[in-house]
């Protein structure tokens, strides 16, 4: 059992290494999630895939979470926006949410918005590269290892498929 557990294990991190270089290949000038082609008001499920392209709200799990907290992500991410740069996408993201001031009291209210302050500053500052700001921008699967049921494999371990897109 310990073996086969090293063998997925293994497997697993080569796979998911491969797909992601795979996934860097596929460069998009703007930050959102996909889209079809809208024909007659409806999307065009019978399409060339290059016409598929960046043009709605990125969406997360993580803006999913935020909703679910009740700051309104969407009230500050519109639907149909994307984001031609990569810190565009933070200063709309980590913009404090009016909703969480009747949440912090006290004396860790002051230090909680203190540290968000820095940490969204770090983020701009620090973590985007300058070079990459203008992109191009990569695909990636929003919660693949976060959720392995997501993760498709034979019988031999082998991944043979990802699931749950609805995230990238």
């Amino acid at each position: 059992m310990a073996t086969t557990l090293v063998t997925f294990s293994s497997r697993l991190t080569e796979a998911t290494r491969k797909l992601h270089e795979q996934l860097a290949d596929l460069e998009f000038p703007e930050i959102g999630a996909l889209g079809l082609p809208v024909v007659d008001g409806k999307p065009s499920y019978d399409c060339d895939p290059d016409d598929i392209r960046v043009c709605h709200r990125p969406i997360s799990i993580e803006i999913m979470m935020q909703e679910l907290e009740g700051t309104n992500p969407g009230a500050r991410i519109k639907p149909r926006t994307t984001f031609s740069t990569a810190r565009s996408f933070p200063r709309t993201n980590s913009t404090h949410p009016p909703t969480l001031d009747s949440t912090l009291r006290g004396g860790g209210a002051r230090a909680t918005l203190y540290a968000r302050h820095h940490f969204r500053r770090f983020v701009l500052n620090t973590w985007i590269n300058s070079a990459a700001d203008k992109g191009p921008f990569v695909l990636m699967h929003g919660d693949m290892l976060m959720l392995m049921s997501n993760l498709l494999v034979d019988e031999e371990l082998t991944l043979i498929g990802v699931l749950d897109w609805e995230w990238s």
